[in-house]
């Protein structure tokens, strides 16, 4: 039995390291216009997604219609070498997701202007999900740089560093804490980044002239989605 239990911690070890990975992955996507590292990070990424093909054949469709339209355009600019190629795409991060104007750009991914269906940033779901963060340690003060915190890439941080935490807790063997902090992510994306992700990933769609970032928003809308359902199935 405690071999058992051992080997369950471990499994359940590398699940969320991998899932920190992925949300980590998606937070950086939404805050800075991307360079030939970052191209090159995601796509050795979707290939090895897709190299798996057992795990590849369990994926949504939304997942696997986000890594497929981001891999062929990958495949179009070379994976990032060509910095002409990648200029258009850091216009195009300006235009969708700074929230520049009404008229050029989609309004700028902040939970609160999304939830609470109005202008003003910094509203009640900025300060719970700024709560959130202070409670479990995660201090992103120096990272917001004028950006408040119900930003989208400092939501998925956040479940990134609630994944990892999570991770340590079943590397030292604690399940009561390891289950505790299942429940803590299942309940933020089901209080926060379900209740609006959908509605700026159709806006981005509809509004997305090189298709990368629309794809991105896809593929980001699916993940959550995915893996709150797996969460919830464990019954935390």
């Amino acid at each position: 039995m405690v071999t058992e239990v051992s080997h369950d911690f471990v499994v359940m070890k590398e699940i969320a390291k991998a899932r920190a990975k992925v949300y980590q992955l998606l937070s950086i996507l939404y805050i800075r216009p991307p360079d030939a590292e970052l191209l090159k990070l995601l796509s050795d990424w979707i290939f090895s997604i897709k190299s798996s093909q057992e795990l590849y054949k369990l994926l949504p469709k939304k997942i696997v219609n986000g890594l497929s339209k981001i891999d062929d355009y990958l495949r179009n600019i070379g994976k990032g070498h060509d910095k002409e190629l990648i200029a258009p795409l850091s216009v195009e991060f300006t235009r969708l997701l700074r929230g520049l104007k009404p008229s050029y750009s989609p309004p700028p991914p902040y939970e609160s202007v999304y939830r609470e269906n109005s202008d003003r940033v910094f509203g009640e779901s900025t300060f719970q999900v700024y709560k959130e963060y202070r409670h479990f340690g995660l201090n992103l003060a120096d990272r917001f740089k004028g950006e408040p915190p119900d930003h989208i890439s400092f939501e998925l941080n956040f479940m990134s560093h609630l994944c990892r935490k999570e991770a340590e807790a079943w590397n030292k063997g604690e399940y009561s804490e390891g289950l505790s902090l299942l429940r803590v992510e299942r309940d933020f994306l089901e209080q926060h980044l379900i209740q609006w992700v959908s509605l700026l990933s159709k806006k981005i769609n509809s509004e997305d002239k090189l298709g990368f970032y629309s794809a991105i928003a896809e593929l980001t809308d699916g993940w959550i989605s995915f893996d709150y359902e797996q969460i919830t199935m464990q019954e935390v």
